[in-house]
């Protein structure tokens, strides 16, 4: 949960309003109002100001998370900007290039903040905020000196697109959506705000307030329809009613006038009621809003920004000392549990893989292994216990091709080659065409000189049919020797 604290200096007044927000709710928690007495000495205005600040911080009861301040829109050089939408992840290195011939002072020495305004055709529609340093620092001391240590300034037009973040009536508003002009009088500037689904288009400060009217009542009307024709010239659809805020507000007939002046419908702002029970006119339309824009999720225009940006002072981490020992005690606690977790886990793995590989190694070469080391010895020289024999019915055929000389025509009859693996044992029998006995007797020589035949026994020979040869038959036994296996039947010699 965050609490916001919007504050709106006057000249007579100083006022403020917190916003307090939680998971997909925001509601106003306070409206504080403080005079402040209408001086025309320097050192004394700053001196009741101090005070009336001092007052308001009393009246919060506890500290709050954001504070956010206007800064006078004559200031600012607020422009409407128009990017490919591809060139949205490198806004700000793109706006520099883009406002450098826009700005009438050099952008080195500006601070420049911008914040999304819609999409058009595609391309992304940014409003844009420039101030000159000087000016921003002077601000900033002033606040400062004041006792206000604010971490947002934004542009007093731009901070009302916040009035209908917290809409009190939606249900009441529902038939009249689309854009809305905001304006706010004051006693010496108006500024206008053009907002669609409260997002800020375009804002604008004019130089002429509530103490110059009646006389200066055309020059108002004048400048507020020059933002209107601005506004519709970029494609901007008309404005459906017109909101007014600010202490000029309370004249008498503002409304009806400006209403006939501008042909719109214009009402006075209406804020939702504090949960403390108080409630906030039109003259808190600056504050509230301001606070209740940071109470919406996205990008907004902040001038302090870059080497302007609010660091965190050692009074504020102080306050949280509790709360940050809680969550770090908590967060080594949980880091603890997962290690100790995690370390079981893998505790019984280890476990069941070693069983598992004494049981295989068990298996295969008779002997138990529980350690990859032993495991390697064992493959490497399995000795008597393997269970494989180290000559296969492959094998056997192999040196068997290899007996037949290459000029040999020599044709296979019937082939049968058995190696038992439970006696490392086998026979071997075939069944041949050849041209002459003697081409038999190699094989059966060559066979011989083998170590893992035994016990060749050549079989009966026939004239071959049809062609010039014998057929021949032969039988052996496989086995290698350092084999162990079951007793051996000698065979009959068979009669040619």
């Amino acid at each position: 949960m965050a609490r916001i604290l919007g504050i709106d200096i006057e000249h007579h007044s100083l006022r403020g309003a917190i916003i307090r927000t939680s998971f997909r709710r925001a509601e106003v928690e306070r409206y504080i109002y403080v005079p402040v007495p209408d001086s025309a000495s320097g050192e004394q205005r700053d001196a009741q100001l101090r005070e009336a600040v001092a007052e308001l911080t009393k009246r919060l009861e506890r500290p709050v998370d954001i504070v956010t301040a206007g800064i006078d829109g004559q200031a600012v050089s607020l422009r409407q900007i128009s990017l490919p939408a591809a060139a949205a992840k490198r806004v700000g290195e793109v706006l520099p290039f883009e406002l450098e011939a826009l700005l009438p002072f050099d952008i080195d020495d500006a601070v420049v903040d911008y914040q999304p305004a819609g999409k058009r055709d595609g391309e992304l529609e940014l409003l844009v905020a420039a101030i000159v340093k000087p000016r921003l620092r002077e601000e900033l001391d002033r606040l400062t000196g004041a006792g206000i240590q604010a971490r947002h300034i934004v542009p007093s037009a731009v901070g009302l697109e916040g009035l209908g973040a917290l809409d009190p009536e939606p249900e009441a508003n529902a038939d009249q959506p689309g854009p809305q002009l905001l304006i706010e009088l004051r006693r010496d500037t108006t500024e206008i705000c053009i907002t669609v689904n409260n997002r800020c288009k375009l804002a604008r400060t004019l130089s002429v307030g509530a103490d110059g009217l009646p006389d200066a009542g055309e020059a108002l009307v004048r400048g507020v329809q020059q933002t209107l024709a601005s506004y519709r010239a970029a494609g901007g659809p008309p404005p459906e009613r017109c909101i007014l805020m600010g202490e000029g507000s309370f004249s008498d007939g503002m409304e009806r006038w400006l209403s006939e002046r501008l042909q719109l419908p214009v009402a006075k702002a209406e804020l939702p009621p504090a949960i403390s029970g108080g409630e906030g006119d039109a003259g808190f339309g600056r504050a509230f809003s301001m606070a209740a824009r940071l109470a919406r999720p996205g990008k907004h225009i902040n001038l302090r920004t870059g080497e302007f940006a609010p660091s965190e002072t050692r009074g504020a981490l102080v306050q949280q000392a509790n709360l940050l020992a809680t969550c770090a005690i908590a967060v080594l606690i949980t880091v603890m549990f997962a290690m100790w977790s995690r370390q079981e886990r893998l505790l019984d793995e280890q476990e069941s893989l070693t069983k598992q590989l004494a049981q295989t190694t068990k298996a295969v070469f008779g002997r138990s292994a529980t350690t990859t080391t032993a495991a390697r010895k064992l493959m490497k020289s399995p000795g008597r216990g393997d269970p494989l024999p180290r000559f296969d019915a492959f094998d056997a055929l192999s040196v068997l091709s290899a007996s037949v000389a290459p000029e040999v025509k020599h044709d296979v009859r019937r082939l049968r080659i058995e190696v038992a693996d439970d006696k490392r044992e086998g026979t071997l029998e075939l069944q041949g065409s050849l041209a002459t006995i003697e081409q038999r007797d190699a094989i059966i020589s060559k066979l011989g000189e083998h170590p893992c035949f035994a016990d060749i026994e050549p079989g009966r020979t026939s004239p071959a049919r049809g062609q010039d040869g014998i057929n021949y038959q032969l039988e052996a036994t496989v086995q290698c020797p350092g084999d162990v296996g079951g007793k051996k039947k000698k065979k009959k010699k068979k009669k040619k």
